[in-house]
C-alpha cells in the first residue's frame, strides 16, 4: 500500500525487504518558497515547534555544536532528541546526528543517525531531500526506521504548509 499524501509521498517497507540492508529514510519535497525562508524554517526554533511536534530546535548551529529538540512536559522544559551539528553549508546543506534524549536507547554511537537536510533552488522553489539513518546496526533499528519514516512523512508536510503561509 502506498501512503498519498498531497506533498509528500512514501511506501512503507516490507519486513523482508529491509532485512540486511543499510536503513535510511529518503525523502524529496518541494517547496513553493525560496530557499532563505525554508532554511530559516529549519534552523530557527520559533519555526520548528510549528512542524516538529511542538520542539523548537536549541543550537548555534557549527560544527560540532550541540542539537537538541526541546519541549515541555508538566511546565518543565524537557530535551527530547540531542545530537550534534556534522556539516553545515548556509542554505544549501545540513547534517547532524540525532537520538532520543531518554533513557529508551543506550547512548551510543551505533544508537545515533544522521539527519541530512540538503537544498537546491528552482526559481522561486525550493527542493528539498532529506535523508536520516543509517538504522541498520541501531537498536530496534527496523521499528525505529518505520516509525521516523512515518514522522517524517508529518513533519515534511506541514513544514511545507509553513513555509508556503
Amino acid at each position: 500500500m502506498f501512503y498519498n499524501h498531497p506533498r509528500v509521498t512514501a511506501r512503507p517497507l516490507k519486513h523482508e525487504e529491509i532485512m540486511g540492508q543499510d536503513l535510511y529514510i529518503r525523502k524529496s519535497i518541494t517547496i513553493d518558497a525560496p530557499i532563505d525562508i525554508v532554511w530559516d524554517i529549519l534552523t530557527n526554533p520559533d519555526h520548528t515547534q510549528k512542524y516538529m511536534y511542538g520542539t523548537r530546535v536549541d543550537s548555534d548551529w557549527n560544527v560540532g555544536s550541540h542539537v537538541h529538540w526541546v519541549g515541555e512536559s508538566e511546565g518543565e522544559k524537557v530535551v527530547y532528541v540531542k545530537g550534534e551539528v556534522v556539516k553545515i553549508e548556509q542554505e544549501k546543506h545540513l547534517a547532524f546526528t540525532v537520538i532520543s534524549a531518554g533513557n529508551q536507547y543506550d547512548d551510543t554511537p551505533n544508537n545515533y543517525t544522521t539527519v541530512t537536510y540538503d537544498l537546491t533552488s528552482e526559481g522561486d522553489k525550493t527542493i528539498l531531500n532529506l535523508t536520516q539513518g543509517d538504522f541498520a546496526d541501531a537498536d530496534h533499528g527496523e521499528e525505529r526506521y518505520m516509525e521516523t519514516n512515518s514522522s517524517w512523512d508529518q513533519s515534511l508536510a506541514k513544514l511545507k504548509e509553513v513555509a508556503e503561509s
